[in-house]
């Protein structure tokens, strides 16, 4: 099984104070997913992991988090180079990665990325719960592309759990 999460942001502590996550959110990361994630699974991060105290949350992360693999993409907010998330117990880690699986072409970002004949669907975080008119203020040269083969993860709007991949693929509209 593969699972999808993005946007964890754990200790950012301005996402509780203004009002954008409740207090408790990172536990409830962590119940999920270990509720969910087996061992045969892998996991795939799309992002954003920490805000602060980045050593000591990857590594307890990848510690706790027991899966066949855990696969990191990078984040607008993760600063530091492949190796140095590599040595702290990530398997895969990059900007993007795309996989021909369930029948499609996906592309795993961060953030979602232009068009292309190359995949069918590109899975990404970035935007949490922002509605359409901040899309569309704050990042208009991303928004000008976005269409019916972007799937935004939002942790906010699915309880803070992971999301199967396979599940995501088979209730696409296309």
């Amino acid at each position: 099984m593969i699972w999808i999460t993005t946007d964890t942001h754990f200790h950012h502590q301005n996402l509780i104070d203004g009002g954008c996550r409740p207090k408790g959110y990172e536990e409830k990361i962590y119940k999920y997913l270990k509720e969910y994630i087996k061992p045969d699974d892998i996991l795939i991060h799309l992002g954003d992991f920490c805000w602060t105290n980045d050593d000591l949350e990857h590594q307890l992360f990848t510690s706790t988090i027991i899966c066949k693999k855990k696969w990191f993409i990078l984040g607008n907010h993760d600063g530091k180079g492949i190796s140095w998330y590599l040595s702290r117990g990530w398997d895969f880690c990059g900007h993007k990665i795309e996989l021909d699986i369930y029948g499609r072409k996906i592309l795993f970002s961060h953030i979602p990325q232009p068009p292309s004949r190359n995949w069918d669907l590109n899975i990404h975080g970035h935007f949490h719960d922002y509605s359409e008119e901040r899309i569309k203020e704050f990042e208009p040269e991303i928004y000008r592309y976005l269409d019916h083969r972007h799937y935004l993860i939002s942790l906010e709007k699915i309880n803070y759990q992971p999301v199967k991949l396979e599940t995501i693929v088979k209730n696409l509209p296309f």
